[in-house]
């Protein structure tokens, strides 16, 4: 059964912090603490908070989405419709 979570708590906390609070061991946990931060604080959709993170971190700027509305919330993607 799925249990809605709110992540707002955790907004404030440095990404360091929020590891440690919520115990997170990922391959990529810099990446998913950013996202889940970003997830916190954009009212976004958590996978588009990761995927825009991954790619920042990654220097990656272009992203083909029909989700134009929550990847515009990011400064400095250059959004294409497929």
């Amino acid at each position: 059964m799925r249990q809605d979570v709110s992540l707002q708590p955790f907004a404030d906390l440095t990404p360091g912090a929020l590891q440690i609070v919520v115990g997170l061991r990922l391959p990529a946990s810099d990446v998913t603490i950013d996202a889940l931060v970003a997830y916190a604080a954009s009212n976004v959709d958590f996978i588009d908070a990761y995927n825009s993170c991954w790619m920042t971190e990654r220097g990656l700027r272009t992203v083909v989405t029909f989700d134009e509305e929550h990847y515009s919330r990011w400064e400095g993607m250059d959004l294409r419709r497929p």
